[in-house]
């Protein structure tokens, strides 16, 4: 089994849970059959752009989790969600929710902060 099937198939059923879909509900919504879901989450399915692009999108997964599955950090789940999200974002979201990030950041990354977190 090639290893993009086996990132592919885990990777898609990880979502399809979070998304609370049972493969059935997943096939529909796609327009595919429920074996192709199947056959996805057990590594036997060899897709077509046609397949792929909407099941990545309709379950919102970051591409980098199939295709470079060594560069994601499971241990680090809310990161990749808060990635995963910003890929939503319209532009001027994005540019928005950068300035409060970057502020959130630094009152958090903060001397006063970090000596008050240590504290607890």
């Amino acid at each position: 089994m090639p290893d993009y099937q086996k990132s592919l198939g885990d990777t898609v059923r990880k979502a399809r849970h979070k998304a609370k879909l049972s493969q059935a509900e997943l096939a529909e919504i796609l327009g595919i059959g429920l074996r192709t879901v199947g056959d996805i989450e057990n590594y036997r399915s060899n897709l077509t752009m046609e397949t792929l692009y909407p099941l990545i999108r309709t379950l919102n997964i970051d591409p980098v989790e199939i295709f470079y599955p060594e560069h994601t950090d499971s241990t680090n789940g809310a990161a990749a969600e808060l990635k995963a999200k910003l890929t939503t974002c319209t532009e001027d979201e994005a540019i928005l929710l950068y300035e409060i990030c970057d502020a959130a950041l630094r009152t958090v990354r903060s001397p006063k902060a970090y000596s008050i977190y240590k504290q607890k």
